[in-house]
């Protein structure tokens, strides 16, 4: 079974969810990481991923998802945790 996380920014009411882990399917897992250099999230099956927004190699994986991160709509620090959940 996978996880459901979700943001959605205090500003401009932006939501945003991400389907992690591996499901019933037994793919690869699915995990969510943050870009070092312009703070975008991104979730991948990859190992190593690169930034879709600035092409950065350099992601962090995340495990924590209680911090604020940078709303990809306004780009304000308010796109914060508050979805979540479980998939097949």
């Amino acid at each position: 079974m996978g996880e459901i996380i979700g943001f959605v920014c205090s500003k401009c009411s932006y939501e945003k969810s991400y389907f992690l882990g591996t499901g019933f399917r037994n793919t690869k897992e699915k995990k969510l990481y943050e870009c070092a250099n312009c703070k975008v999230l991104k979730a991948s099956f990859l190992s190593i991923p690169k930034c879709s927004k600035c092409k950065n190699s350099s992601l962090i994986k995340l495990d924590d998802y209680e911090k604020n991160f940078n709303c990809p709509k306004c780009n304000s620090e308010d796109f914060n945790f508050g979805i979540s959940g479980s998939w097949d």
